[in-house]
């Protein structure tokens, strides 16, 4: 008998760039400080926000991670 075959599943749709907007406005971080949470740049961050670019969904669930530490103030905010 064979194993059954894991679940996978469905790979995620990218955020959309009002709610990666949205959610660095409601902690009250500018671009820079949003990008750095997860070691990119404000020019990355600019272009998700835009639309310009899709945000990786990997992305987008580190950041989401590490922005509930922020609100809970396990990170201070740096410039």
């Amino acid at each position: 008998m064979t194993a059954p075959a894991p679940v996978v599943p469905p790979l995620p749709d990218p955020p959309a760039p009002l709610a990666i907007r949205r959610a660095r406005l409601m902690l009250g971080l500018t671009q820079a400080q949003a990008g750095a949470l997860i070691y990119r740049t404000a020019r990355s961050w600019i272009t998700w926000e835009s639309g310009r670019a899709p945000m990786d969904p990997l992305m987008w669930e580190i950041w989401q991670d590490k922005a509930a530490r922020v609100a809970k103030g396990q990170y201070p905010k740096r410039g």
